[in-house]
């Protein structure tokens, strides 16, 4: 039973991650680039959650930004605070929807992070 319920949580990660780095390539491609390969991270999702949109993310800087991940993702919150205030200065244009494509970052991320840590209590239980 947990084997199949693995699958389902398995598959539904995947489904919100690539909605994830969808809404993200729309809003900000370099922040996408970025992010992308982490995006499964607590630590990134709870960015995404908190500060969803680049704005929000130049609103929190360096320092509130390593401080919002730390807790979850010590060892990014070191250097990926930085980079992704510096891949701000990538992107001149505001894209129109930013907004409404940041309410879905910050709904989709939370999600995410409930799902992945409903994966990891399921695999406690199998143990």
């Amino acid at each position: 039973m947990l084997v199949g319920y693995d699958s389902d949580l398995a598959a539904e990660a995947t489904r919100l991650t690539n909605r994830l780095r969808d809404a993200l390539l729309h809003i900000h491609p370099a922040a996408e680039r970025l992010l992308g390969r982490h995006i499964h991270r607590p630590g990134i999702l709870e960015i995404l959650a908190a500060a969803p949109t680049p704005a929000a993310w130049r609103q929190l800087g360096e320092a509130g930004i390593a401080e919002a991940m730390h807790p979850r993702s010590p060892q990014l919150a070191k250097t990926l605070s930085a980079q992704l205030i510096r891949v701000l200065d990538e992107q001149t244009v505001l894209v129109p929807g930013t907004a409404a494509f940041g309410r879905v970052i910050a709904g989709v991320a939370r999600k995410l992070l409930g799902v992945l840590d409903e994966r990891a209590d399921a695999h406690r239980l199998s143990l």
